[in-house]
């Protein structure tokens, strides 16, 4: 308790939800040792975390979304995004997608990998870093499969056509390696400020794709599994405030009355609708 409590008032920079990670990986490492019987009890069970506040995510408008994708038509990330705003893929795993992810046959994207930095040990590396394709997902939610929308359909056909043959990436650089993530966000703000869009990041795509489907009327639990949650609590917990903003059009929706679709009949409503 005295470590998590040190961590969090130390002025360290860690937020909450860094804390929060840390502690899984103590709990996990001594409940292990618990169960192998080298100590009699975990002594990170119980212990009290700082409060997680959820920060109130960011998505496009619908006129802020045909901006941007008009702002990066003319990117490379371009097709990249257009996914990402119709699957709600994290980046990593929009990155990390290769061709044997995409049937076209059934229309799903298959999600089962992740691209993570990892330090680079070669003496003779230029960097001390390289970008790596992790094939255990964030969580076992993470591994789904997504339908394709008619636009993905089509943008990911003209993108395999566009690919090098022999390069198994559906989104590679132009060198035919794996995208750097900052790069990829780099052009994310390029057409952002272009469409002059403010207080976003890449990540806003994913919040997009969560909010047309609301609005759409999706039931939470499927967009909840499209984006890989655990939980549906944990999609409930994100986008309270979006679905909150959804009330106000859905109680309009339960008071207007139905239009009766019966034809030839003459008798008429007992009473008027309140």
């Amino acid at each position: 308790q005295q470590f998590i409590n040190t961590k969090y008032q130390s002025g360290n920079g860690l937020s909450p939800a860094t804390i929060r990670k840390i502690h899984n990986i103590i709990h996990a490492a001594l409940n292990q040792a618990q169960l192998n019987d080298l100590i009699l009890k975990n002594p990170a069970a119980g212990i009290e975390l700082p409060k997680f506040k959820q920060k109130k995510v960011r998505a496009f408008t619908i006129q802020e979304q045909i901006g941007f994708l008009s702002a990066a038509r003319n990117l490379d990330m371009y097709p990249a995004f257009l996914v990402s705003l119709d699957t709600g893929l994290r980046m990593g795993e929009l990155l990390a997608l290769t061709w044997n992810d995409i049937d076209f046959k059934n229309r799903t994207v298959n999600v089962d990998k992740n691209i993570m930095f990892v330090k680079c040990r070669e003496k003779a590396a230029k960097t001390n870093y390289k970008i790596i394709i992790q094939d255990t997902p964030k969580t076992d939610a993470s591994t789904r499969k997504i339908p394709m929308t008619e636009k993905v359909m089509v943008t990911l056909m003209e993108q395999k056509l566009k690919c090098t043959p022999g390069c198994d990436l559906v989104f590679p650089s132009r060198k035919g390696t794996l995208i750097n993530p900052r790069n990829f966000e780099r052009s994310f703000i390029t057409a952002a400020k272009k469409a002059e869009i403010v207080d976003c990041n890449s990540h806003t795509m994913r919040h997009t794709f969560a909010t047309r489907c609301f609005e759409k009327g999706i039931p939470i639990k499927i967009v909840s599994k499209w984006l890989g949650h655990c939980k549906v609590s944990h999609t409930l917990d994100i986008y309270t405030h979006i679905m909150s903003g959804l009330e106000n059009e859905a109680i309009k929706m339960l008071e207007t009355p139905k239009k009766s679709t019966s034809e030839g009949c003459d008798s008429q409503p007992i009473s008027q609708p309140i």
